[in-house]
């Protein structure tokens, strides 16, 4: 399903510490991380490669066609590798090239990226678009390893799980 695709590729945006997918810009790897905010607090190792940063205020990431706005970006790395973030933002936002396509942008109220259990979540005014492809939800899980994607709303909550096919000739 093309959909899965465009999700795998939302979480390229998220994860930029982490190497791209095919469908991605392959030179974003190599870029460097450039994260501006009006604030940082950062505990941990003094030398950055272990805790957890949080960026407040006007969050701006970008590596190379990556890029990500946000409210406040919590992030959290072992060893020097990204195995967590938090974003969250009025929305937090996210775009990245393509390769020979359209690019991908989405946004939601809170983005969850967890390294262990292979997860992305958009949580509250889900939505990832590429073209003319899209889906929107008030909740969008995507499980990387098993390539399986989860949509739906909260009990408690008005509205729907949208998806939107182009015809084939159209993609």
């Amino acid at each position: 399903m093309y959909i899965k695709k465009i999700l795998a590729a939302a979480l390229c945006v998220l994860a930029c510490a982490l190497p791209p997918a095919a469908w991605a810009l392959k030179s974003d790897a190599q870029q460097p991380i450039n994260i501006a905010s009006d604030r940082l607090d950062h505990t941990g190792g003094a030398n950055g490669s272990n805790g957890t940063s949080v960026y407040t205020g006007h969050v701006v990431i970008t590596q190379g066609s990556i890029r990500i706005t946000a409210d406040q970006a919590t992030l959290t790395l072992t060893n020097g590798k990204l195995t967590k973030a938090l974003i969250v933002g009025s929305p937090a936002t996210f775009y990245q090239a393509k390769e020979n396509d359209k690019p991908i942008r989405g946004h939601a109220r809170e983005i969850h990226y967890n390294t262990d259990a292979n997860t992305i979540e958009l949580i509250e005014q889900a939505k990832v678009h590429q073209g003319d492809e899209m889906i929107t939800a008030n909740y969008i899980r995507y499980n990387i390893k098993d390539e399986k994607v989860i949509a739906h709303r909260k009990k408690q909550e008005k509205g729907r799980v949208h998806i939107v096919i182009p015809p084939s000739g159209k993609q």
